[in-house]
């Protein structure tokens, strides 16, 4: 790997790693992120559901994705919500985010694996996208959403950090994780502070959606544009053309 000529990282975090692991010029690292299909993930006039706020989580079924604590911080919340799950799992790490999303009754939808274009429909749909992860690279998924004009409430990644470095006090709220033992997997003693956590930002979110604090368009568009597919393209090919002058 060190005789390569040119290496593309997904964030400034992962750039700093590479550097650090294969002891190589920084000059030879280009970060160019990810990108999201445009076409699928854009917002859009939709008819406005009424009454309760609608909360979208979209990923793996899992503990380490942070599903568990996001269920049962729910609890804490008393102001109206519906939250949306959509992905897949397996085995218990599934079954229990299913059992605890059916304590939940009605108020929790479980969508199963769904199509890019019916994703970017839901999420036109729902108000607030949350993302409780314990890890993370660049989560692509917070600008998909952001793009159909969702309110986000992720735990405080360094992708997501890195994403939302321009802050807004109502259309980005990061959650501070607790202490970790694993890379993903909190203790034990700290899952109730990360539960009350979310809670807190979730409750807030849902305040300004009652509140009818609309989504800041301009602040979307000047977060997002620059990770649309073309986008991401052009510097992908930019980084292969300056390798081919280079040698």
């Amino acid at each position: 790997m060190r005789g390569i000529d040119l290496i593309i990282a997904l964030f400034e975090q992962q750039k700093a790693d590479i550097v650090e692991l294969l002891g190589i010029d920084p000059g030879r690292v280009d970060v160019v992120s990810g990108g999201y299909n445009e076409l699928c993930f854009h917002s859009g006039e939709v008819e406005d559901e009424g009454g309760a706020v609608q909360i979208l989580y979209a990923g793996k079924l899992d503990s380490s994705k942070g599903v568990p604590w996001l269920l049962k911080s729910l609890k804490r919340i008393r102001k109206p919500w519906r939250l949306h799950l959509v992905g897949a799992g397996s085995g218990p790490e599934r079954d229990l985010c299913l059992h605890l999303a059916a304590s939940h009754g009605d108020r929790v939808m479980v969508h199963g694996v769904l199509s890019h274009e019916k994703l970017g429909g839901l999420m036109r749909r729902c108000d607030i996208f949350v993302l409780p992860s314990f890890f993370e690279g660049l989560p692509l998924v917070l600008l998909e959403a952001m793009a159909c004009g969702c309110r986000i409430v992720t735990t405080d990644l360094p992708g997501a950090r890195e994403l939302f470095a321009e802050p807004h006090p109502h259309m980005v709220r990061m959650v501070e994780l607790p202490r970790l033992e694993t890379v993903d997997k909190p203790y034990t003693t700290d899952e109730p502070l990360l539960e009350a956590r979310l809670a807190e930002a979730l409750e807030k979110s849902i305040s300004d959606v009652m509140n009818g604090v609309r989504p800041d368009e301009e602040y979307i568009r000047r977060i997002t544009e620059p990770f649309t597919w073309e986008k991401i393209f052009l510097r992908i090919d930019a980084v292969y053309n300056r390798a081919v002058q280079e040698r």
